[in-house]
């Protein structure tokens, strides 16, 4: 092979390979999920969850009590699948023992992405209700997290996506005044 051919197919190889590594990059960007972290964090909750950009947030922090009314015993955030109340996703810590179902739940064990072991009780009648309650021994609060979807269909449509936003609850030791 002369010279000259070398220096073509060098040429060549120059614009080929950043051309792949471009398109590869682009392709990765376009594939992977657009997902976002929050933190919620105050002296006695410190929780982070991922989910995917089209959730919207709300604090949901613990209620202080009055004469006329008791503190509230959680606080946390709830994620609402297109800004809607009606199918949303509560993440909490809570003074005192969570309750689960009694009657009429399906009970799955569960372990999030962090290894926090837990029970997933889902509900026979009513198959968008799904109570998690999370053991810990991270923080002396219990955590938990409900899912409430008034829309089957959705809900069978975001099952993937429940799973994943449950699965990613990071508990985090939080420091106390």
């Amino acid at each position: 092979m002369s010279l000259t051919n070398k220096i073509k197919q060098n040429k060549v190889l120059l614009i080929i390979i950043p051309a792949v590594l471009i398109i590869a990059a682009i392709l990765l960007i376009l594939l992977l999920p657009n997902e976002k972290s929050y933190t919620f964090k105050t002296d006695e909750t410190y929780f982070t969850v991922k989910f995917p950009s089209e959730w919207k947030v709300v604090e949901e922090p613990r209620q202080p009590g009055s004469s006329e009314f008791e503190p509230s015993p959680d606080e946390g955030i709830k994620l609402l699948l297109d800004g809607n109340e009606d199918n949303c996703i509560s993440i909490y810590s809570q003074y005192g023992t969570i309750t689960h179902p009694q009657i009429n739940f399906d009970e799955e064990d569960f372990s999030t992405n962090k290894g926090i072991k837990g029970i997933l009780y889902k509900d026979k009648e009513c198959l968008g209700n799904w109570f998690l309650v999370l053991d810990q021994d991270i923080t002396p609060n219990f955590y938990g997290a409900v899912v409430n979807f008034e829309d089957e269909e959705l809900l069978n449509k975001n099952q993937k996506q429940i799973m994943n936003i449950l699965k990613s609850i990071d508990i985090k030791k939080s420091q106390s005044k």
